[in-house]
């Protein structure tokens, strides 16, 4: 039998699963009409011009779900308030592209009202030292965390359904954790960013009618970002677990950014060098590539889901052997491209 917090999730997500399905469809009319599209250039992954801004969908349904709910939470108002934020930028950025200044200070500001709803105190679970008290530091990192994970998740929307897939296996993990810990709020905001993203997907997978754009990819991101802080706040999923989770996402970026600044090449400037792009042009697939992404985040949500009650060394060992696996990953990439040039 479904208890009530289940039922109270699943409905939750299934309001925003709604939302997202019918938005989605109308931002597509719109954007068909109006000639708005995202045209292929040397850095794109598509080849014919498409709609974006999709991804307005998902945060329609948190619109929606803030108006209508009953929850007076100050982590899931401010939260979703953040989040609709963060859609005005990157909305702003589809029409007409920021610089990266401009859209920097978006992102800071939108972080610093995100920090209003939830913040990391204590880093909860942290290999052989336990829960680590951050103190001012944690009020340095956390807007950091989402301005930076936001702008990452950002960075990995290059592919028919690739970051929505990603996004709904993160959630999902979120959810479940919420709801093993009776954690109200964290399982609401996790179910909504589920149902969103689901309510997407159909329109994005596995031949994309519609991008989801920064309005889309930027409040996910940050949706994403808030649900490791509430977690880690409440010992729901430690944080070390949350960046295990969004751990894939969090490495291909790192490991591409490190290799730019190694060759002095600039940091800010579109490419087409992530690990997902190469493999993309080695494999001929996006769709092989974003179901290859999301298996790497079930495996790592699985490991999140056990770590708090694993010995150190297994903690420990649950992140550093993932982490080994994708510079394998890396590697092997990397090879395989190297021989398809030849």
């Amino acid at each position: 039998m479904i208890d009530a917090a289940t039922a109270d999730a699943a409905r939750t997500a299934g309001v925003a699963f709604a939302v997202a399905v019918v938005v989605t469809g109308a931002v597509l009319w719109i954007a068909r009409r109006r000639n708005l599209l995202d045209v292929p250039n040397e850095r794109s992954s598509h080849t014919v011009p498409t709609p974006r801004s999709g991804g307005l969908g998902i945060v329609a349904g948190f619109v929606v779900l803030l108006l209508s709910s009953e929850s007076e939470s100050r982590l899931f108002v401010m939260g979703g308030m953040a989040l609709v934020m963060a859609a005005g930028v990157g909305l702003r950025d589809d029409r007409r592209p920021l610089g990266p200044g401009a859209k920097g200070a978006g992102l800071i500001l939108v972080s610093l009202f995100a920090y209003m709803a939830a913040r990391v105190v204590i880093a909860r679970d942290v290999p052989f030292a336990g829960d680590v008290a951050l103190g001012f530091l944690g009020m340095v990192l956390t807007p950091f965390w989402f301005a930076g994970y936001a702008n990452a998740f950002n960075f990995m929307d290059g592919l028919d359904g690739f970051a929505t897939l990603t996004a709904i296996v993160s959630a999902s993990v979120f959810a479940i954790a919420g709801l093993a810990t009776t954690d109200a709020t964290l399982t609401l905001f996790a179910s909504a960013t589920l149902g969103g993203s689901l309510g997407f997907l159909p329109w994005n997978f596995p031949k994309a009618r519609i991008f989801m754009g920064d309005a889309g990819s930027l409040p996910l991101g940050m949706a994403l970002a808030l649900c490791a802080v509430m977690a880690n706040a409440t010992g729901a999923l430690p944080f070390p677990a949350s960046i295990l989770l969004l751990g894939p996402f969090l490495f291909d970026v790192t490991f591409t950014l490190a290799r730019r600044w190694r060759r002095r090449e600039r940091l800010g400037e579109a490419h087409k060098e992530h690990l997902y792009q190469r493999l993309s042009r080695v494999w001929d697939s996006h769709a092989k590539v974003s179901l290859l992404y999301a298996g790497f985040s079930v495996a790592t949500g699985v490991l999140a889901l056990q770590y708090a009650s694993m010995s150190d060394l297994g903690k420990l060992l649950s992140l550093a052997v993932p982490l080994a696996a994708m510079l394998g990953f890396a590697a092997f990439v990397l090879r395989a491209e190297r021989e398809k040039g030849r």
